[in-house]
């Protein structure tokens, strides 16, 4: 009886070593995943910054024209996109650093994206990865402004073109590291670089 008893003991305590082992198992995929999905991000982040570096000069011109003709400067913003909430904010629920705000909800699909106020394109991107298909604008208040995860095909927006408030950039999508549609938007500050990225609340209505 004594010999069955710690025959059926030994049993229970492989079982749960073998859950406990799949259990971790499936953790480390999943950090595994993140930290991927982080340096695809981080990666994507290094390329953008040499762009606004490139562009400097492009943008500075084109500055130049707008108010030598009369612009003036972009004083507040518009809703990138209409009739629709902000759902994540500033920081994931988990308290993780989100550094962006991000738009979704039923119908979201297909939605147009607008720009926020009168800018110059800095680049627009098609990928399969990171911020999926994205737009980067530089308004003329020196804030610049990233669209994400846009629908595939629906960026109608080139680089180096002027573009004006409410003016249709692309569509809502779910493209690159996302999991529905959404749109996902950035303000960033001074030469527009990834770690310039402030709270998008203090500019939108």
């Amino acid at each position: 009886t004594l010999r069955k008893k710690q025959v059926a003991k030994k049993n229970s305590l492989d079982v749960l070593k073998k859950d406990k082992e799949k259990k971790a198992s499936n953790l480390t995929k999943d950090e595994k995943k993140l930290k991927e999905t982080l340096e695809a991000l981080a990666a994507e982040n290094r390329k953008l910054d040499k762009q606004i570096k490139d562009a400097q000069e492009a943008i500075k011109k084109d500055e130049e024209d707008y108010f030598a003709n009369g612009g003036k400067s972009s004083s507040g913003f518009i809703m990138p996109v209409k009739g629709y909430r902000i759902t994540t904010g500033l920081y994931y629920s988990s308290g993780k650093y989100h550094g962006a705000v991000d738009f979704s909800g039923s119908g979201i699909s297909g939605k147009p994206v607008y720009s926020v106020a009168d800018g110059y394109v800095v680049t627009t991107k098609a990928l399969n990865y990171s911020y999926g298909n994205y737009v980067l604008i530089r308004h003329y208040n020196g804030l610049y402004t990233l669209y994400a995860h846009g629908q595939r095909g629906s960026i109608c927006v080139s680089p180096g073109q002027r573009v004006k408030q409410g003016q249709q950039i692309m569509k809502v999508g779910s493209t690159g590291n996302s999991t529905g549609p959404h749109l996902h938007f950035e303000v960033r500050t001074g030469s527009g670089t990834y770690s310039e990225r402030v709270n998008p609340y203090n500019y939108l209505p």
